[in-house]
């Protein structure tokens, strides 16, 4: 898909991604055998509806999409997807934090170097 950035996980799959709008962050997961352009296509899910106001990550799991995978049954277990999320978000949260100046308060306050609020324990990623 165009606008696509790529995680690599420490076994080497590449994990593709976007990332789109502004605001708070909220991720999307697409199900089994599908990919985000499929949920896309089949209208499965509003996903600009879900985008709307807010910093929305969609993703391409392993082996589906744009993601590159191994054909190694233990690559596609749900244990496996959930070690290739925290990374995948490290990889977002670089993207989305201001880059231009330190003056920006979630730059410097420790709570907010994960703007994931499931993952960092924080409700508001702006702290």
């Amino acid at each position: 898909m165009s606008g696509d950035s790529l995680y690599t996980t420490p076994d080497g799959a590449t994990i593709a991604y976007e990332l789109a709008g502004r605001g708070r962050p909220v991720g999307y997961a697409h199900g089994v055998l599908l990919s985000r352009a499929a949920v896309r296509g089949l209208e499965l899910f509003d996903i600009d509806a879900v985008a709307a106001g807010r910093r929305l990550l969609t993703y391409d799991q392993r082996g589906h999409g744009h993601s590159s995978g191994r054909a190694v049954a233990e690559d596609y277990r749900f244990e496996r997807a959930a070690t290739d999320l925290p990374g995948l978000l490290d990889a977002a949260a670089a993207i989305m934090r201001p880059q231009t100046s330190p003056a920006h308060p979630w730059v410097r306050r420790p709570c907010c170097t994960r703007p994931w609020p499931l993952l960092s324990g924080s409700a508001d990623w702006h702290c």
